[in-house]
């Protein structure tokens, strides 16, 4: 179990993975996904924390798929939300299937 406030970083073979899920999407970035997050999550699923929240990549990554972890912090708890990046290019059947149920954009 982690510690509260540690931040785990990724080693050279996640930074390998990242970089090969971004190749082929020139538009997309972390620090485009990270601001996403920050505009478009965080105010859905924890309204009133803008001042208490941060999204840092999880170090944990795979290989059709970018993961962010968004941590708020307040007096009476801390909440950590997996936040993760999908492309149709790359896993046609972990997008496909699920946009049939439920949209472009998944709740969780």
């Amino acid at each position: 179990m982690l510690r509260e406030g540690r931040v785990l970083t990724m080693d050279d073979y996640q930074r390998l993975v990242v970089a090969q899920f971004f190749e082929p999407l020139p538009g997309l970035s972390q620090i485009s996904c990270r601001q996403f997050v920050l505009r478009h999550v965080a105010p859905i699923l924890l309204p009133n924390t803008a001042d208490k929240v941060d999204v840092q990549p999880s170090p944990f990554q795979g290989s059709m798929s970018y993961t962010t972890i968004l941590n708020a912090h307040s007096a009476h708890a801390g909440h950590r939300i997996a936040v993760q990046f999908r492309s149709d290019k790359q896993d046609l059947l972990g997008v496909t299937e699920p946009a049939a149920f439920m949209g472009l954009l998944c709740p969780w």
